[in-house]
């Protein structure tokens, strides 16, 4: 090695190292991070010699390390993930961690006591495409190591790697632990090798996008859609062995493409796999959304949601190129069930994502019927462009804001204009506006169009849950005519009774009419297609609230608020329950904290704050935010007079409450469906006035 100034070049293994999670655990505890670094200097340093690793330095909570061969890298990298494993075993939950790894072997330039070059700054693009606990080896490693190593390679394609030029092959190490057995995944290799047929799929058809309960749809602030945990209290005491692999969990897709404006691809993958999964009868398929889960232990995933083996993979599209790899992993085992690769053009978009489906059914010996096979065949439309333009604006409606329902609103009409019978579409600008009427807009200025787009999408496709679902929120939500919204529901559950917005709906449907029993019979089946959604379980704990089950309500809300401490919702609705139990401190706790987070100050936290101050003797206060809501409706700040409402309520004024509630109908407000369960207007319902205002909402 040169000391004195000079450089030479050489071929060299390059491995880099990194911490999984290190700077979020800093901004969470920062002592108990750099105890972990220093534990993890510990671990990994000695491992390094082993094998002949040079350490060249250290990258704050990672390593870049030289080999003098590729096989001495791969060896040690298996090394370093196998003394992490039982490291992990023996350490509490709050000490385990996990590392990623990527391996290079190129030509590396030497100078004084450091390297550089393309192959350092391969390997350092490599290492992040490796899961957590997991490696990821260039082409150029995996020839030196093929059939050397006691773990089974599989290729994740030529992912493009920032500011490097050429394309780079990388492969996955499925490490011995992982994949229950090498022999499974290196055949899948070797018919990968002689089948090549890599790819990147776009997808997301309409999927599991929920408006949710009046509290949760009232304002655009961010939601958060993890659950607090498991399904039942069963499910923590489940063996991931009992579990059939046909119950099936999807993980959010990764995008390994770097063009910022084709995420949507992978974004949607995950929601398309979902949407075609659940159309076979043989599988029980659920939604495992959030990043986060991305780095959770299989079997952990496998007990908490109650299935057998998971579904996960990345995407990309690439100009005129999708490309998609897909794993179907047993969840206890890691072994890989199933794996491919696909490369086409788009064109050939639906054609992948129809043989996905087919090849994880055939992995777990399950025969579709013909009427599944037909189901899988169907297009929603035959336009690309259209397509295209669908997908994207599903990515801008995820955002549940404003600008992302005016950004998905452009999209979805310009997919209309490429394909004006595009009924999925229609379904789309149908949900854009009807949930832009909850506290965004005026309703009755959304109304006119979202029920011509959710009537436009039925007459196109009967056949389309997503549309009935769309048109039984207009006829409920808008024109009040119980009865037809009811038959809507009900044929989106004939078409797709696996669709979780039709339960979601159907369940807000039957809360207005007080069928509780059938509530909470929906809301089940609601978490069971979406067992990770906190949504979900939050507006479960509202319908025990509107029931008047305090006691059950506060207990899962509370759940969800110790899930996710900045969940606006939560803490909302938690309030909500702890007011009604005469709880009236710790509600105003609840939703003054709630108020102080980002997007907080929104009417619905600043009417359950009002009513807490109300109840609990404080009217100076409550009438003050009762002012600041109505100077902001003057201001021509839409705000939902149902929330001025709720606040006289709290103070006993009843004539003013019902001033507002007339005004709420007036305006069309879809808060007024839920004013007969409503526990804050209980005293109102002996009022004249009120059985006058049911008749006009057709609720007498």
């Amino acid at each position: 090695m040169p000391d004195d100034g000079t450089e030479h070049r050489k071929l060299a293994a390059i491995m880099f190292t990194d911490m999984v999670g290190y700077s979020a655990l800093v901004q969470r505890n920062e002592a108990l991070a750099l105890e972990l670094l220093e534990e993890h200097h510990r671990l990994l340093r000695p491992v390094f010699p082993k094998f002949g690793g040079r350490e060249i330095k250290s990258t704050g909570d990672g390593f870049l390390v030289e080999f003098a061969s590729a096989l001495s890298a791969a060896q040690c990298a298996i090394e370093i993930q196998k003394t992490l494993v039982q490291y992990n075993a023996a350490a509490g939950p709050e000490r385990r961690y996990q590392v990623r790894i990527g391996v290079h072997l190129g030509d590396v330039v030497l100078r004084e006591a450091d390297i550089f070059g393309d192959g350092v700054n391969i390997a350092a693009r490599i290492e992040p495409l490796a899961e957590a606990g997991g490696i990821c080896l260039s082409r150029s490693v995996f020839d030196q190591v093929a059939n050397k190593l006691d773990a089974a390679l599989v290729k994740l394609g030529s992912p493009e790697l920032k500011n490097i030029q050429v394309p780079m092959e990388v492969y996955r190490v499925v490490l011995p632990w992982q994949a229950g057995g090498v022999a499974p995944a290196r055949r899948a290799l070797s018919r990968q090798q002689a089948q090549p047929r890599w790819g990147w799929m776009a997808a997301g058809l309409a999927g599991l996008a929920v408006l949710g309960v009046v509290v949760w749809l009232r304002w655009p602030a961010k939601r958060q859609t993890q659950a607090p945990g498991p399904a039942g209290p069963a499910a923590s005491a489940r063996s991931v062995a009992t579990l059939p692999a046909t119950n099936i969990a999807i993980l959010p897709f990764r995008n390994l493409g770097l063009e910022k404006e084709n995420e949507y691809f992978a974004e949607g993958l995950s929601e398309q796999l979902l949407s075609k999964l659940q159309n076979i009868g043989g599988l029980s398929v659920i939604p495992v959304s959030g990043t986060n889960y991305l780095s959770r232990e299989l079997g952990e995933l496998g007990r908490e949601f109650g299935v057998g083996s998971v579904l996960k993979g990345s995407a990309s599209k690439a100009e005129n190129e999708v490309r998609v790899h897909v794993e179907l992993v047993h969840a206890e085992s890691r072994r890989v069930l199933w794996a491919d690769d696909f490369q086409k053009e788009f064109k050939h978009i639906f054609a992948i994502q129809d043989e996905v489906a087919r090849q994880v059914a055939a992995a777990l010996k399950v025969r579709l019927l013909p009427t599944e096979e037909a189901q899988l065949a169907k297009r929603p439309t035959e336009n690309l462009e259209a397509y295209a333009l669908y997908l994207q604006g599903r990515k801008h409606w995820n955002r549940m804001s404003r600008d992302g329902f005016q950004q998905a609103i452009r999209l979805y009409g310009e997919a209309i204009k490429k394909d004006p019978k595009y009924a999925l579409a229609h379904a789309g600008l149908a949900d854009c506006y009807t949930l832009m009427a909850f506290d965004l807009e005026p309703p009755a200025k959304m109304y006119g169009d979202a029920r011509r787009f959710a009537e436009m999408a039925a007459a196109l496709d009967d056949s389309l849950a997503q549309a009935h679902v769309s048109l039984g929120m207009v006829r409920a939500f808008f024109e009040w005519e119980w009865g037809a919204a009811e038959g809507e529901f009900k044929r989106a559950l004939e078409l797709q009774e696996t669709y979780a917005d039709a339960h979601h709906y159907y369940a807000h449907w039957l809360e207005v009419q007080g069928r509780w029993a059938e509530v909470h019979a929906q809301w089940e089946r609601a978490r069971q297609l979406g067992p990770a959604s906190l949504q979900i379980s939050q507006e479960t704990g509202l319908a025990y609230y509107m029931n008047e089950e305090y006691d059950r309500a506060i207990a899962i809300c509370q759940r969800a608020v110790q899930t996710a401490p900045t969940f606006i919702y939560a803490k909302s609705s938690l309030a909500m329950a702890y007011s009604q139990k005469g709880q009236y401190l710790a509600a105003i706790k609840e939703t003054t904290e709630a108020r102080a987070l980002p997007d907080g100050d929104i009417p619905t936290v600043v009417a359950e704050l009002g009513y807490a101050y109300a109840k609990n003797g404080d009217r100076a206060n409550a009438e003050a935010l009762l002012r600041q809501m109505r100077q902001q409706r003057a201001s021509g700040v839409y705000v939902d007079p149902w929330w001025l409402a709720v606040i006289h309520a709290g103070l006993g004024q009843t004539e003013q409450a019902l001033d507002e509630l007339e005004h709420a109908v007036a305006e069309r407000s879809a808060s007024v469906c839920w004013v007969n369960v409503e526990p804050k207007f209980k005293s109102l319902r002996a009022a004249p006035r009120f059985k006058e205002l049911l008749k006009k909402v057709k609720l007498e």
